[in-house]
């Protein structure tokens, strides 16, 4: 089964299976370019370099492969230590950087930043937040601005600075909802500086 939601980059497919494997398909056709066998399932969604050169995937625990895109193939297995499933939200890029969100407490996430530049090939940490609640949902970016749902319906509010390397996420602010119910959560972006969230309430 998929793991995550496809990637879909210049007619091209990309998606996890949670049997170890990650396919680039042909958006028009269907057809099968790739395919790349893993020693363990994939953890979520890849997302691309800010060059669009390398893929970013997460293996359900422990490390994080580094892709070349033409052709696909693993280029480097980076070690981020994280633990068995604890990675359930998608990784994030944000122009250089990438989140990483571990659900490595009961109660909280801790949020990893690595930066891809100068070398994209192995991204090395530069920050890290911790947040209340677990991760399930994907983050929003708008700009340099980060959304980022947890559990009990919060949402945390952060700048992404690419300034100073030991703070690049800069909290902003916290928010949850008056009587969180669980369950899934949507955000969007909207005009005017406007911010929506969907879950128990709208």
């Amino acid at each position: 089964a998929p793991s995550g939601a496809p990637l879909v980059h210049e007619g091209q497919v990309f998606l996890p299976t949670t049997g170890g494997k990650l396919f680039q398909l042909d958006l028009d056709s269907g057809k099968i370019h790739a395919r790349l066998t893993f020693p363990q399932k994939l953890a979520s969604t890849p997302v691309l370099s800010d060059s669009k050169n390398h893929l970013y995937v997460a293996g359900h625990q422990a490390v994080l492969y580094v892709l070349t895109r033409r052709p696909l193939a693993c280029e480097t297995v980076l070690d981020v230590g994280h633990a068995p499933g604890s990675l359930q939200a998608p990784l994030v890029a944000m122009g250089r950087y990438i989140l990483i969100s571990e659900n490595d407490r009961l109660n909280s996430t801790r949020l990893r930043i690595l930066d891809t530049q100068p070398k994209e090939e192995r991204p090395t940490p530069v920050g890290e937040a911790r947040i209340d609640g677990q991760t399930r949902e994907a983050a929003v970016v708008r700009g340099k601005q980060l959304f980022v749902p947890a559990g009990d319906e919060r949402i945390a509010a952060f700048t992404v600075s690419e300034g100073d390397p030991q703070k690049v996420l800069n909290a902003v602010a916290a928010f949850q909802s008056p009587k969180p119910q669980g369950g899934r959560m949507f955000l969007a972006t909207g005009p005017d500086d406007q911010f929506w969230m969907a879950s128990s309430s709208l």
